[in-house]
């Protein structure tokens, strides 16, 4: 990595960005180089991310392989020269709704289904089950009931999040106060 203040603030950047990707659930590898990517005008091949990064080249590929597959990162062709040359993609907005769609909307609505079944479980309680018993399971089946409808709501505000770009977060108040 260069030492001229451009690079200095690149790698800050590519830092910065490759920390909140593994905030995010995501590897590191891949916030340094769409950041690295972003940044720069022109294309770039993996020798260049090489240099301007530090990290490996089997990294490189097999990164640049992962942000390809989110749509995050695509191959430009260049006339007369046989290299692959990356760019990144530049609708942030756009990559957020890809990711939203792919992997949050996905994770919420499995726990829904969980959630649901786990609801469902505590709705019939055993019939030699004590009065205290079923007393203790119809107040968990509310509860549970309780976090189908949160995870409901993350479900809609999801959807909402990646139909228009805003999130409503009006519901919440109203589950919190619904405590069984």
């Amino acid at each position: 990595m260069s030492h001229e203040p451009s690079a200095e603030a690149i790698d800050l950047a590519a830092e910065t960005i490759g920390d909140l990707m593994v905030f995010w659930g995501f590897k590191r590898s891949m916030g340094v180089l769409w950041t690295v990517l972003y940044l720069h005008r022109r294309p770039m091949t993996q020798d260049d991310l090489v240099e301007a990064t530090g990290l490996s080249m089997g990294m490189i590929s097999m990164t640049l392989g992962e942000l390809e597959g989110w749509g995050v990162v695509h191959r430009q062709h260049i006339a007369r020269d046989r290299r692959r040359f990356y760019v990144a993609e530049t609708d942030v907005q756009a990559m957020i709704t890809r990711v939203l769609q792919q992997r949050e909307l996905r994770k919420v609505r499995t726990a829904i289904g969980h959630l649901e079944q786990a609801a469902s479980v505590l709705r019939e309680p055993p019939a030699q089950a004590a009065g205290s018993e079923k007393a203790e399971s119809i107040l968990m089946a509310q509860r549970m009931d309780g976090l189908v409808e949160l995870a409901k709501t993350g479900e809609r505000m999801v959807e909402r999040m990646v139909r228009v770009g805003q999130v409503d977060l009006g519901p919440l108040p109203d589950l919190a106060r619904r405590r069984g």
